[in-house]
């Protein structure tokens, strides 16, 4: 065969077969109960007390679609109806040291007991529930004799049937798979098979039909259980709230009488500091609200472990309680007998040098971080100890202030004389100080740092504007007083004019 004809090779068909049957879906449920069926398998067989052949003889098919059909809750409820696992008396005095009787009678209470209790109120119970089951069982289309045995079997565990019984076989199965397990839902095969022979002939999927019926069955048998359990709970709790609240009550007055029966048979029972929850009478007490009650009941029980505690420790051996706070005192052991003991601490003899440890330098001492190594400003003057000289300031060199001198003119003289204002109103007295300002030297910024020395700011840059609102200086000839007096470069250079508009000399 060539390479080329793997190319029209139809591709593989892998089918799945459980119990010789196609597997379509639900494949990984399926894969997780045979992991576990196993085990299963023997914890029912061990708690039923069954045989293999009993266990095989079980319709767990039917039992599978009819759990299949309850929602989760109801999963978890007939689960432990299955395992017998309902929270009866039985086991409160098994976990939590109750008492066990029913709550009708003085029998053990325990799941088959629920079931057959020889109250009249359980009988009364037990007979509207099996009424209701007999409706729902007319519906499924059961046959009569079926049903009658069905019946019989639930209504007593000792009841018996005549020989020539027609399903005599199917009840003699039933018995060895419990009488308890019926209302359970543990039904034999055969049941299946009784109504499949009750079937016409020419009916169609009579195995399906057949299935779907045995469902009905045991859906129908929960809902019994449940009714009877339902009844039980009642009388325990109460129906309604009112009477699961009064119930509840009279629970923990009954449990406050006890305690002052205690108290007054053995005062000793709790502390000396909590007697005062006695100080009331029992009559006051039982007045009091069921959560006060119930915080009462707290502090009581409270008050009891703690002197139990207490009476625990002072009932060990003083040698013992003493070991828990002081250390033994060690054994001393004769090195040589008939020599005196030392009572001195043994002294380790130091491991000899190697020649590795002799190339390590010396450690230097250790040394408090709360005591620094002195420095030479910080020592302490003597006597010997020369005077510091005093100090010297130098003079500053500084040039000497110019003071302005002012120079009269005659032609300014003479014009001021017959001018009757002065000549500064030419010039504004806003722009005049900002020009006395803008030619005051800059102050000099500075801020000393040991580390980095003198920090000096930048000269504040001028911006345009204020050199546009700054009007220009004119002179009295470019406003037309003074004639134009022709100036030689010395002259300009000695003379300049003041601000204010009088000749000012800058020469000493």
């Amino acid at each position: 065969m060539s390479s080329l004809d793997d190319d029209y090779l139809s591709p593989p068909v892998v089918t799945v077969l459980h119990n010789g049957e196609a597997v379509t879906r639900g494949l990984p449920k399926l894969v997780v109960a045979e992991c576990h069926y196993e085990a299963l398998k023997l914890k029912l067989i061990k708690d039923n007390k069954w045989s293999e052949a009993v266990f095989q003889d079980v319709d767990w098919t039917c039992y599978h679609k009819a759990m299949l059909d309850l929602p989760r809750p109801h999963r978890l409820s007939i689960s432990k109806l299955s395992h017998g696992l309902w929270n009866t008396n039985e086991q409160n005095n098994k976990y939590y040291q109750k008492a066990g009787s029913c709550p009708l009678c003085t029998a053990l209470e325990t799941q088959s007991h629920v079931f057959s209790c020889p109250h009249q109120a359980a009988k009364e119970t037990r007979t509207e529930a099996l009424e209701t089951l007999r409706q729902t069982l007319q519906k499924t289309q059961i046959p009569p004799p079926l049903l009658l045995l069905l019946i019989k079997l639930l209504s007593s565990p000792t009841s018996h049937v005549p020989p020539n019984f027609e399903y005599h076989p199917l009840y003699n199965a039933q018995l060895q798979i419990g009488w308890h397990n019926l209302h359970c839902d543990h039904l034999s095969k055969k049941w299946r098979e009784a109504f499949l022979e009750s079937l016409p002939v020419t009916t169609k999927r009579h195995q399906e039909k057949a299935t779907i019926w045995g469902k009905k069955v045991i859906l129908a048998l929960w809902k019994y259980s449940q009714a009877m359990w339902e009844a039980r709970n009642s009388v325990v709790h109460g129906k309604t709230v009112l009477q699961e609240e009064s119930k509840k009550m009279r629970l923990v007055k009954q449990r406050v009488k006890e305690f002052y029966s205690m108290y007054e048979n053995d005062p000793r029972a709790i502390p000396a500091s909590p007697s005062c929850l006695f100080n009331k009478p029992l009559l006051i007490t039982l007045q009091s609200s069921s959560q006060e009650l119930q915080s009462w009941l707290q502090s009581v029980a409270e008050a009891i472990a703690t002197q139990s505690h207490r009476d625990t420790i002072t009932n060990q051996p003083e040698r013992v309680l003493m070991r828990k706070f002081f250390l033994p005192k060690p054994k001393i052991s004769d090195p040589l007998p008939g020599r005196h003991i030392s009572l001195k601490p043994r002294i380790k003899p130091t491991p000899p040098t190697t020649s590795i440890m002799r190339r390590q330098p010396p450690r230097k001492p250790f040394r408090s971080l709360f005591k620094p190594r002195c420095r030479p400003h910080h020592r302490t003057t003597t006597a010997s100890d020369k005077p510091l000289p005093a100090p010297v300031f130098k003079t500053s060199t500084q040039p000497p202030k110019q003071t302005p001198t002012t120079i009269s003119h005659p032609e300014t003289a003479q014009f001021n004389k017959q001018l009757s204002f002065p000549i500064t109103s030419l010039t504004r007295q806003k722009s005049r100080t900002y020009l006395i300002n803008r030619t005051q030297p800059r102050r000099k910024l500075s801020t000393a740092s040991p580390k980095t020395g003198t920090i000096r700011s930048k000269p504040r840059r001028r911006s345009l504007k204020a050199k546009l609102l700054v009007p220009a200086q004119r002179t009295l000839t470019s406003y037309g007083f003074l004639p134009p007096v022709k100036k030689s470069q010395a002259d300009c250079e000695a003379r300049k004019l003041d601000y204010s508009g009088s000749l000012v000399s800058t020469t000493p």
